[in-house]
């Protein structure tokens, strides 16, 4: 490639500003390698000129950077917020000069990425009315891609409006309503959303965060104008209340017929309620309950805190023949409430590849198993992955049994990952059985993660009741071991898993998970580093067996019949 060309390009560019530390010290001071690092970049962005401007203007998290193009007109003053909190007010006094104008003017057509919400810096209204009349009420930033902001009042929706472009694909909006009335509020939000629409004709991902204090449902109303987005390919709406009414039906009227619709995600928060208070929320009655046609959705998570049952009636109402994939987390559930709600999933849904299922339950020992669910999960065959995540302060006992994992196996052969993390899990109850059945039914296996597992021989003569095979699976994790020799359970695991690699985490499929020592257990790392030795072994002497001995598979499958 050549020089100039490469120059050019913005992964280039940023692979070569990886190697600069821009770091400062605690003390907001620069030490004098930052400092070096810091004149290196300057003469870097001196020797690429053009390429380096648009890419260090590419992205900001501050519309002040710009406005400093325009030192002879931009002031600043303090303001003191409530909660005690200090923010800078940043005004134009109406001076601009002409050519700093022109250098502002070309800087914010390099920028695709501008993220208010976390910004410190405000401009007051009069500010945002200025810019607009110098820019003739055309797009401040031409080229925006990407947009998020804070609506704090009504009357920020109105600062937003000058940052909208015709280019504008993913807006994320942090939404914070007040406890009086809100008409106001509602008001402003259904104008800014037509502005949008009319706008932002381009726009395919819409993130909104709200939260509001007073007892009245989020008013889904004002999201009514993005029906006409005919782009949009993803909604999120993260909304909080204290309201104990859950009103579905003006959502559903502004999201049902989308059909350009691929990603929905819905998530409903609320205060702390107290057991008490579970069973007296309202529900809605399923034969009421209006149908969601969502012919187009591939995606769907949904999260409502309260009512319990809000997930399942929800379910029961969306008409999505291809969705691909379901996210679903409840809370507080029993038995009966686990079962019910993958039976509908399975009912709705029959054509689900990817189900992540998670269940928190704080107050009482948990009573759920995977064998609850198995018939209802056994339905749906085009299962590739498989997440279940149990939340208990409690032991879980018997969550996972050799039996469930070889019914999911045999109904299940387009498998690639399988993960099953209880917060406390019981005394093993998985054996060797169960990881023959997946080597044995599920070839494209990639990923394993159970709770536990329990391999009590010992003896390498033992090895010869199972089948040498040749599986590809690379990770495989347990939160839980008992073993009674180290040496003849990676012996095991590489007979079955070849290419293995034990993590030396408790669960790849949820990094965010840490062991409670933060370090694995040391039966644990025994195991890993056995593994390796026998890994190493094997290929110093360079034989592997391909074949699947048939002969031994059918002995250990009977275990688990």
């Amino acid at each position: 490639m050549a020089t100039s060309t490469a120059l050019t390009n913005s992964d280039i560019l940023s692979l070569i500003f990886e190697c600069f530390i821009l770091r400062p010290l605690e003390d907001v001071a620069y030490s004098e390698e930052t400092r070096a690092a810091l004149a290196r970049v300057a003469r870097v962005c001196v020797a690429f000129h053009e390429p380096a401007v648009r890419l260090l203007w590419k992205d900001l998290t501050s519309f002040v950077a710009l406005l400093r193009c325009l030192p002879s007109s931009l002031t600043r003053v303090k303001a003191k917020e409530r909660n005690l909190m200090s923010w800078n007010i940043y005004m134009l006094n109406g001076n601009v000069v002409p050519q700093e104008w022109e250098r502002m003017r070309l800087r914010a057509e390099y920028v695709k990425r501008l993220d208010l919400r976390a910004s410190e810096d405000r401009l007051g209204l009069a500010t945002w009315a200025y810019l607009s009349h110098l820019t003739q009420d055309h797009p401040l930033l031409p080229n925006l891609r990407r947009l998020g902001c804070t609506f704090d009042s009504p009357q920020s929706t109105l600062m937003t409006r000058p940052l909208l472009s015709p280019n504008l694909t993913h807006l994320y909006i942090d939404c914070a309503l007040p406890g009086g009335g809100g008409s106001e509020w509602e008001c402003s939000l259904r104008s800014f959303f037509h502005v949008i629409c009319s706008i932002a004709t381009r726009l395919s991902h819409i993130d909104i965060y709200a939260s509001r204090s007073y007892q009245i449902p989020f008013p889904f109303t004002v999201l009514s104008p993005i029906r006409q987005l005919h782009f949009l390919r993803s909604v999120v709406l993260d909304w909080s209340t204290s309201s104990l009414a859950i009103d579905l039906p003006p959502l559903q009227s502004v999201l049902s017929d989308m059909k350009s619709l691929e990603v929905l995600e819905l998530t409903g928060r609320e205060g702390f309620m107290t057991s008490n208070h579970w069973d007296a929320r309202p529900q809605l009655e399923m034969s009421l309950a209006p149908r969601w046609t969502l012919k187009n959705l591939r995606e769907l998570e949904v999260n409502f805190f309260y009512p319990l049952t809000m997930n399942d009636e929800l379910y029961s109402c969306i008409d999505s023949p291809h969705l691909r994939e379901l996210r679903d987390f409840s809370h507080v559930t029993t038995q009966e409430r686990s079962v019910t709600r993958v039976s509908i999933i399975a009912h709705h849904f029959p054509h689900l590849q990817v189900l992540f299922l998670t269940s928190f339950s704080f107050f009482a020992p948990s009573d759920f198993s995977l064998g609850l669910i198995v018939p209802s999960l056994s339905t749906l065959h085009a299962i590739t992955t498989f997440k279940l995540f149990l939340s208990s302060e409690f032991e879980a006992q018997g969550i996972t049994r050799d039996g469930h994992i070889h019914a999911l196996a045999k109904a299940w052969p387009l498998l690639t990952t399988l993960s099953v993390y209880t917060s406390f899990p019981s005394s093993s109850s998985l054996s060797p059985a169960a990881l023959v059945s997946l080597a044995t039914l599920c070839p494209k296996l990639e990923v394993l993660d159970l709770p536990s597992l329990r391999i009590l021989e010992s003896g390498l003569s033992c090895l010869d009741d199972y089948p040498v095979l040749d599986h590809t699976l690379a990770i495989i994790s347990f939160r839980r071991l008992e073993l009674t020799d180290c040496k003849y359970a990676a012996s095991l695991l590489d007979r079955l898993f070849p290419h293995l690699c034990i993590r030396g985490s408790p669960s790849p499929s949820f990094p965010y998970i840490a062991w409670r020592n933060k370090s694995p257990p040391p039966l644990y790392e025994q195991v890993e580093a056995q593994l390796k030795a026998v890994q190493a072994a094997r290929r110093q002497h360079g034989r592997r067996v391909h074949e699947e001995d048939v002969d031994h598979i059918y002995p250990v499958l009977n275990l688990v019949a």
